[in-house]
């Protein structure tokens, strides 16, 4: 009940109250009339009967008044019932529309808060392309400083020739256009960011360059050597290609024996191979010491100083790949007297008789062999003896304190 019908029973309650105040006073005056009579000795019956008919025309008038504000009332609590739906309605639809509103700012909240980081990343990314631009300038200038020193040779030769044309030669220093491999170019301020990069190197004494491809990984540049992750490319090839190397820098390859020798002579070089097995296991091998020999020496392979968490497979004691020539279907230079290890097990390794690891063996999807006795498969055998590896990757780079490297079977 409102305010308004607050007042209108107040006002009926007054009502009734001063009908029966003016009925009481009425009934009092008749009945001391009545009781005058009495002491008179005359009858008051008249006066009694007219006293209940305008009490009874009173409750009626009361009753018909009261009914009405009743009625009245009952109207208005309708009209309130009714608005107070209607403003309910109302309230339900803005609470509706105002949900609405409240996601559409929650979304445009969050798409500019993407909006702003993303504007944060390509600022970053701007400042370190900046950084990288000016590293590059500088290489540059080194570079164009190496072709002036170059340019001038001729010059300062020409300057020691004597009037009896006998001319004296001087040995110019050998300066290469290129990097010498891929640690060289991070260690001058290059190949900043993790991942890949593909570049043209030249190692050291060597007239040729050659384009390779550098991981950095580990805060250093490794010069990719070889990579397994698909078997889209056939390592079951003879001596020629693998001495030129073949497949592809993006995808599956091997460097060549020739090149991988040019780059683990020209100092002492440390090898590193990741593995992942099909069931998503990661594994890597570390040796400080790696190098190839020369195809003279029939790409013989020096590898010392294992550390790492997929077991040792290149010198331990079941089978030391240490000091082996390399081996293919066409030229066997393994110890087994009996068969060729290259074409029993379809690659090419530096097989003792045969092997505890094997890299460049056949690419089996989901790393099962063919025949589960015939491991011709890509081999780590400290990981598993039966299963191929999913990946693996042999990496190179300058190991900057090769002193006191032992061969400690693992």
């Amino acid at each position: 009940m409102d305010a308004s019908g607050v007042r209108a029973l107040a006002s009926l309650l007054v009502l009734v109250s001063h009908v029966l105040a003016q009925d009481m006073m009425l009934y009092d005056s008749t009945f001391q009339s009545g009781q005058a009579g009495q002491l008179n000795g005359k009858c008051t019956c008249a006066n009694i009967t007219n006293l209940e008919n305008a009490a009874n025309r009173r409750m009626l008038t009361m009753e018909q008044r009261f009914t009405a504000l009743i009625m009245e009332e009952r109207r208005r609590n309708e009209n309130q019932s009714e608005e107070m739906r209607t403003l309910s309605h109302r309230l339900h639809h803005l609470n509706k529309q105002f949900n609405t509103v409240q996601d559409k700012e929650t979304k445009q909240s969050a798409v500019i808060k993407h909006l702003r980081d993303e504007m944060a990343r390509q600022q970053s990314t701007m400042d370190n392309l900046q950084s990288d631009v000016q590293r590059l300038q500088a290489l540059v200038g080194n570079l164009t400083s190496s072709l002036g020193s170059l340019k001038q040779a001729p010059s300062q030769t020409q300057a020691h020739v004597t009037p009896t044309a006998k001319v004296e030669t001087t040995d110019v220093p050998f300066v290469p256009l290129f990097p010498k491999d891929c640690e060289e170019v991070y260690k001058n301020g290059g190949l900043r960011y993790p991942g890949e990069y593909y570049i043209m190197i030249q190692p050291s004494d060597t007239d040729h360059a050659f384009k390779a491809c550098c991981r950095i990984t580990n805060e250093s540049g490794w010069t990719v050597i070889q990579r397994r992750q698909d078997g889209s490319v056939n390592f079951f090839r003879k001596w020629e290609d693998y001495k030129t190397g073949f497949g592809d820098l993006k995808g599956e390859f091997w460097l060549g024996n020739d090149h991988i020798h040019d780059l683990t002579s020209q100092g002492a070089y440390k090898l590193r191979i990741e593995m992942e097995t099909w069931e998503g296991k990661s594994y890597y091998a570390e040796y400080d010491s790696f190098s190839v020999g020369a195809e003279s020496d029939l790409y013989k392979l020096s590898v010392k100083g294992y550390h790492g968490n997929a077991g040792d497979s290149l010198t331990s004691y079941w089978e030391n790949h240490d000091g082996q020539p390399f081996s293919t279907v066409d030229r066997d230079n393994d110890d087994r007297y009996y068969d060729n290890c290259a074409k029993h097990y379809r690659g090419a390794w530096w097989f003792k008789s045969c092997f505890e690891s094997h890299l460049n063996g056949v690419y089996y999807q989901k790393g099962k062999h063919n025949n589960y006795f015939v491991r011709n498969g890509v081999q780590w055998n400290t990981i598993h003896l039966h299963s191929s590896l999913k990946y693996a990757i042999m990496m190179v780079k300058p190991n900057e304190s090769p002193s006191m490297i032992t061969n400690e079977v693992q």
